[in-house]
């Protein structure tokens, strides 16, 4: 099938249209493949039009102090969003427990204190993210076991856990962000600590109770599932894991998420059509999916050295999976490629970061590259796409400048054959594209657009391709609706 052609290319090196040329009569020809836009029609999707940056272009990670003033500045230059961060329960841990409850002097003191040094570091960081960022935690965390004391204590019963965060995040409010998954990838930690996926499932019922009893202006929601491969053992692994969670939590959680590593194409759309359906069943309506980590896969061996083509294996699947995203903006409001900041805690160079070492000292990595290409682009989306299945399209203007992304999701180059609307004036536009650099990271790279009436330019299999330009004119007010 071709869609498990496509899957395979994803973790293959990719090689650049150079090396193809190279290898001889053995390289595949460039399809041609016609790319269609309407720029004078609007588009929305589910009652969606506008394009919401913070839905997409976010790092994982928190602008705290291991960002310096030039680094934060670099960031926000990028257009970079903050997406989700650990670490929320190092601020609860601070506040003082009396009578099985947390005591609501300390808890407002310790509330005022870290709201204000947040609101520093968003300030710096251009203030991106703030009040929508996913907070999370692991699952040890919550389950510290028997003899914990303290806030440990009531979190390990469920009703006291709850009580305690809906507590805690109303105070924090509006100081912390919009959505909160309690537990990281239970469903593969449950094992390991010795707890019963069931009881990690009541937990996020409980807190989602907890909080919405509290009116708490929070999103609750997970399991923040590892591993999706549903279709495992005849399905056996979606029966346990995010189809118990489903059954048991779905009607009471505000949103679903999962992670998505290495993949793109129709699996990625079954994973998310199953957990739609089956949210459909369990809870009379489709819950929001939120994507807390998505993008390429690769070997983090500890003591590891910096390895730039690991940056194009990350970002060229980030691209796919963000084109992908993007058709279905009603539901899934928030997505966060794992490219992570610094990671002081990893020994070795962490191949997620957005660092060339782990200490950072303002050196980025190609990953930067991501934002880069995308930085600039927004506004109301409009028709576009093409004929072939593998070539994503998309269309946005805002005013009268216009964007048309196209990305190769194949596993063969193509030529695009660019209808007059797809490109505006040609000479009033420029086209950069994301792929893969000399020393095999990842680059944004301008492109010149060929004469109208001749095809080009190519794309190599993960290249995208960004066309800005003014929006030809044309009839306004035509529109469809998805």
């Amino acid at each position: 099938m071709k869609h498990l052609r496509r899957r395979r290319v994803l973790f293959a090196a990719v090689v650049s249209l150079g090396a193809l040329a190279a290898a001889g009569p053995a390289a595949p020809a460039a399809a041609a493949v016609r790319v269609w836009a309407e720029s004078d029609a609007a588009l929305e999707i589910g009652g969606v039009s506008r394009l919401d940056r913070g839905a997409y272009f976010n790092v994982h990670g928190f602008p705290g102090n291991e960002l310096s003033d030039a680094e934060a500045q670099t960031l926000r230059d990028a257009g970079v969003h903050y997406g989700r961060a650990f670490g929320v329960l190092w601020g609860l841990r601070q506040v003082e427990v009396r009578r099985g409850r947390l005591d609501p002097r300390s808890l407002r003191d310790v509330a005022e204190r870290q709201n204000g040094s947040d609101r520093k570091l968003f300030e710096r960081a251009g203030g991106r993210g703030r009040m929508d960022m996913i907070q999370t935690a692991h699952p040890r965390e919550l389950f510290p076991g028997d003899d914990a004391e303290g806030v440990d204590r009531l979190l390990a019963d469920p009703s006291a856990a709850g009580r305690a965060l809906a507590d805690y995040f109303k105070a924090r409010r509006p100081g912390i962000g919009g959505w909160f998954e309690p537990l990281n990838e239970g469903n593969v930690k449950a094992a390991p600590l010795k707890v019963d996926w069931g009881r990690m499932i009541e937990l996020h019922v409980r807190i989602a109770r907890a909080f919405r009893k509290a009116r708490v202006p929070v999103r609750v929601g997970g399991p923040a599932a590892a591993w999706p491969a549903f279709e495992k053992d005849g399905f056996g692994l979606w029966r346990r894991d995010m189809g118990r969670f489903i059954e048991e939590a779905g009607k009471h959680v505000d949103f679903l998420s999962v992670h998505l590593y290495g993949r793109s194409g129709a699996n990625v759309d079954a994973i998310l059509d199953l957990m739609e359906n089956a949210s459909l069943l369990a809870a009379g309506e489709v819950k929001p999916i939120v994507i807390s980590e998505y993008g390429g896969a690769v070997d983090a061996p500890e003591g590891g050295a910096y390895h730039a083509p690991n940056d194009w294996a990350l970002t060229h699947v980030s691209q796919a999976m963000t084109l992908q995203f993007m058709a279905r903006p009603d539901r899934m409001p928030k997505n966060v490629p794992f490219h992570s900041l610094k990671a002081k805690w990893f020994k070795g160079h962490y191949p997620y970061s957005l660092f060339r070492s782990n200490d950072g000292n303002g050196d980025f990595s190609s990953v930067l590259a991501f934002y880069t290409f995308w930085n600039g682009v927004a506004g109301d989306r409009f028709p576009a796409g093409s004929d072939d299945p593998d070539v994503r399209v998309a269309g946005l203007r805002d005013g009268r400048t216009r964007h048309l992304i196209v990305h190769n999701e194949g596993p063969d180059p193509v030529t695009l054959d660019l209808d007059p609307d797809a490109t505006g004036p040609r000479e009033r536009a420029t086209a950069t594209a994301h792929r893969a650099a000399a020393d095999g990271g990842a680059e944004v790279a301008a492109v010149e657009l060929p004469a109208p009436g001749t095809s080009g330019p190519t794309l190599g299999p993960g290249e995208t391709l960004r066309i800005t330009g003014p929006r030809p004119p044309g009839a306004a007010g035509r529109g469809g609706v998805v």
